[in-house]
């Protein structure tokens, strides 16, 4: 789904035009990169956990080859809840696939 899609969505289960859906999901974006980036956790029940994680410097293989990878700084990792789980309650048509449970969202 692309940020338009979702807004798309967004308007139309809420009742907001798109505009209005639009600064709502930014307005969303934009709190939980700055609560990252000052170190705060953002929890939403039934959703997930935004956590802070600071990435290292290090060394990535790329292309067979092996670059210098410069650290990132602070990115805000979403840690899934329960419920959202590939073999959490909903989503028996997507066991088989092979999830994990922490994605990085964002570089900050």
């Amino acid at each position: 789904m692309t940020k338009a899609e979702l807004v798309s969505a967004i308007a139309e289960k809420s009742g907001l035009n798109r505009m209005q859906a639009k600064d709502a999901l930014d307005a969303f974006i934009d709190t939980i990169t700055i609560s990252a980036k000052v170190g705060t956790e953002v929890r939403i029940v039934g959703f997930g956990n935004f956590t802070p994680v600071d990435r290292p410097a290090g060394v990535a293989p790329w292309g067979g080859k092996v670059c210098y990878r410069p650290a990132p700084g602070r990115l805000a990792q979403l840690v899934r809840a329960s419920g959202l789980h590939p073999e959490g309650r909903g989503f028996e048509s997507l066991a088989a696939h092979q999830h994990s449970p922490r994605m990085e969202i964002r570089s900050l």
